[in-house]
């Protein structure tokens, strides 16, 4: 797909100026699907979609929209970091990422005044409401977690407390540990939940993670379809187009009609649920219609 690198001096200050790290199936779908849906909802808002590699950010900055969205890390990184006092909501950022990056920002990002985002990050509450209606509130869960990871496993403690659920959790610095704290982590639980870490779940790490958690029989539920084709049981995870209409209808509902003021970290109200028969069949799981299922996480994760 391609972009305009020209920006309207018309648009300075109105238009929703949409940034991509790079023009791909992802970052694409989600600028159609959000360019679509705002001009469905607010026809008279410009938006303008560039490509972070098209563009120069301080110059881009001189003629200003009302909103930036940067989409993806690279994108976000890059506004960012350019002082300016216009507003940004990044999105396809995992949480943690963007933290780090608005920690490390511009004087208004620091402060969050300026800089929020739509994570990626699936809230704890309900990927252990995905556990529990799959293999039952009395199964022992199992993290596997890097020592940068923490903030997120504390979450994770937190609601499985709340939901009554065992969680346990096995905590390695680095690669060359994993295989070892896994089959430790393995023999105390029953499943395993795979939460973004990228010291634990990378494009090196994944291939030994399914194939010891199979050796052992205990279940993957993951943040991405992915997994689930490479051998994970199930996945629950948002879509671009599941972010973006989120995206869509906060700026609809709130953005316009609340002065304009951003909000803190948003975590996508939208989802989809992908299942591993196969995985399942092998290890004797009765899987649930994903309808039902659906109906089942809304309901114990308060959506």
């Amino acid at each position: 797909m391609q972009y305009s690198p020209v920006v309207s001096a018309e648009n300075n200050g109105k238009s929703i100026r949409i940034v991509l790290s790079k023009s791909g199936p992802v970052y694409d779908k989600f600028a159609a699907s959000l360019s679509k849906k705002i001009h469905l909802t607010r026809p008279n808002i410009p938006v303008e979609i560039r490509v972070l590699a098209s563009m120069d950010v301080e110059q881009d900055a001189k003629l200003p929209p009302a909103l930036y969205v940067p989409v993806g890390v690279n994108a976000t990184r890059a506004l960012i970091s350019v002082k300016s006092s216009i507003p940004l909501i990044a999105a396809l950022v995992p949480d943690e990422s963007f933290r780090i990056l608005r920690s490390k920002g511009a004087d208004g990002c620091r402060s969050g005044k300026l800089c929020s985002a739509i994570v990626l990050d699936q809230p704890p509450s309900r990927q252990l409401a995905l556990i529990s209606n799959i293999l039952g509130k009395k199964v022992r869960v199992g993290i596997l977690a890097g020592s940068d990871n923490m903030l997120r496993v504390n979450y994770y403690q937190s609601e499985a407390k709340k939901a009554g659920i065992v969680l346990d959790v096995e905590k390695i610095g680095s690669e060359s540990e994993l295989v070892p704290g896994l089959e430790r982590l393995l023999k105390r639980t029953d499943m395993l939940v795979a939460v973004p870490d990228p010291v634990v779940f990378n494009a090196n790490t994944i291939k030994h993670i399914l194939l010891t958690t199979y050796r052992y029989r205990r279940p993957l539920t993951a943040y991405s379809p992915g997994y689930v084709k490479a051998g994970a049981l199930a996945a629950i995870y948002s879509t671009p187009e599941d972010v973006a209409h989120d995206l869509a209808s906060w700026l609809h509902k709130k953005w316009f009609n609340n002065g304009r003021q951003l909000p803190g970290i948003l975590v996508p109200e939208s989802y989809s649920v992908e299942l591993n028969e196969w995985v399942a069949k092998s290890l004797g799981i009765k899987l649930p219609e994903i309808a039902e299922l659906k109906r089942a996480i809304d309901k114990e994760s308060g959506k």
